[in-house]
């Protein structure tokens, strides 16, 4: 039997794991809702950003809907944000990151390199420093920048 998993066609007879349907934890339409809630609660409103920025928003919208499909963040009821480490840092296996706050967003402000600043803002929601959030593997720290981006439209 032949199925179309994310735009990739993969063969199921029943005997061999499927790896493109086993990587996702929730459907594109679940996380796309989840996203959507989180956005609706912050009113981040893709539309009406002016059109140089639409498409690296709507970019980092569906890179972050891959990333609650696949399990490396997850939107918890009360919009906070559960980022699941690929490496664990010590006793530490996931952040959550706290609603967006003033202090947040001066911790962004008081820095002019844009990775220091996305580090400082997502470090402050999560009671860490920035040199900690720094020494994330790359594929975490690439998670709370894209965040951080997101929450830059705020």
């Amino acid at each position: 039997m032949n199925d179309e998993v994310g735009g990739i066609e993969s063969k199921k007879d029943g005997t061999e794991k499927d790896a493109v349907e086993d990587k996702y934890k929730v459907s594109y339409e679940t996380a796309r809702a989840q996203m959507e809630g989180l956005l609706d609660s912050y009113s981040i409103n893709v539309h009406i950003l002016p059109e140089d920025q639409k498409g690296s928003m709507e970019y980092i919208i569906e890179w972050l809907i891959e990333s609650i499909r696949t399990g490396k963040i997850e939107i918890q009821s009360n919009n906070t944000i559960k980022h699941n480490l690929k490496e664990r840092k010590g006793d530490v296996g996931h952040l959550v990151y706290m609603r967006l706050t003033g202090a947040a967003e001066n911790a962004y402000a008081a820095h002019k390199n844009s990775f220091d600043a996305h580090m400082a803002q997502m470090g402050s929601l999560c009671n860490l420093t920035k040199g900690a959030m720094s020494e994330l593997e790359a594929t975490d720290r690439s998670v709370a920048e894209k965040i951080s981006l997101l929450f830059t439209s705020v």
